[in-house]
């Protein structure tokens, strides 16, 4: 999905400039679970765009605006310019103050409706295979994309010694372990599964698509060149908030990647083939999540996801 599919998505479900959910929920139902992510990639890259100091404050100064506005009513409120179309988002990344007049409202529904229609599909009758003709995946993907600065890579770097795809499935039937601080939020470190065939199904998907995608990832779309895969099984109430992965082997150094929740309830019997393919389909989930709009690499995952 390209970001010109984003917005006239947003403008097909819009009239008269608001967008209606469940206009928007009939469009994004005609289409596959990828695609659906791939939405949901976009409206956090277009958040992320926002220059979110400055909104702020301009949003301060607008007394038709509640002052007392957490994070998330924050995060509600910019979704809401989105919903506005792209003309309203063009305006106001490029000037902030727009928004110290005028009536701005959130719209958290947006923020939620791919993953919501996603869950659906996942709960269906029909997802004992899924369209690719496989076990549909109990995981729900989250498709932040953490903000680590890049870093220059050599010319000729060996991108073949190196394993840069990193399952790390947590327990989060034990308490948190750690929780990392950084400036922009945290994250809670739980236990390690103790099931070997859990982790292993996890882990042999990822070293096998480290292995067949090097010769197609552009490592400099990979800062820090690891991609960290933080998988967290826990009850079905659980589901892991999007924030960024911290790494334990420096001063809170962050790493990017994607962030997946899985029922422990809907998880398949170990050792069973059930167990395998669900962690072959969550590692191509979230590579697709990480290389949203980046069409050399998504065409290559989408070959070895079919292979």
């Amino acid at each position: 999905m390209s970001e010109d599919d984003f917005w006239n998505l947003i403008a097909d479900a819009s009239e008269r400039g608001k967008l209606s959910i469940q206009k928007l929920e009939n469009c994004l139902e005609r289409l596959p679970d990828e695609q659906i992510i791939e939405f949901d990639g976009h409206l956090i890259d277009r958040i992320d765009e926002l220059d979110i100091d400055r909104c702020l404050k301009a949003l301060q100064r607008n007394p038709a605006v509640e002052q007392s506005m957490s994070d998330d009513g924050l995060e509600y409120l910019l979704s809401g310019v989105i919903s506005r179309g792209r003309e309203v988002f063009e305006e106001v990344r490029r000037d902030a103050s727009v928004l110290e007049s005028g009536q701005w409202f959130e719209h958290e529904d947006l923020l939620h409706v791919a993953s919501e229609l996603i869950e659906a599909r996942e709960d269906s009758p029909q997802t004992a295979t899924s369209r690719r003709g496989t076990v549909s995946s109990p995981a729900r993907v989250f498709s932040e994309r953490y903000p680590v600065p890049p870093k220059d890579l050599e010319t000729d770097f060996p991108a073949d010694t190196f394993g840069w795809i990193l399952a790390d499935v947590q327990d989060a039937s034990f308490p948190a372990i750690e929780e990392l601080v950084y400036n922009g939020g945290s994250f809670a470190i739980y236990p390690e599964s103790d099931s070997d065939s859990v982790r292993s199904a996890f882990a042999g998907p990822a070293d096998a698509a480290c292995e067949k995608l090097r010769s197609a990832i552009d490592f400099r779309e990979i800062p820090g060149l690891v991609l960290n895969i933080s998988i967290t099984v826990g009850d079905q109430s659980y589901g892991p908030e999007v924030r960024p992965i911290c790494s334990r082997n420096g001063p809170f150094d962050l790493r990017p990647g994607v962030a997946i929740g899985i029922d422990r309830r809907s998880l398949p019997k170990s050792e069973s083939p059930e167990l395998d393919i669900l962690g072959a389909s969550v590692v191509f989930d979230a590579l697709e999540v990480y290389f949203a709009g980046h069409a050399q690499e998504l065409a290559a995952i989408s070959l070895l996801r079919g292979s």
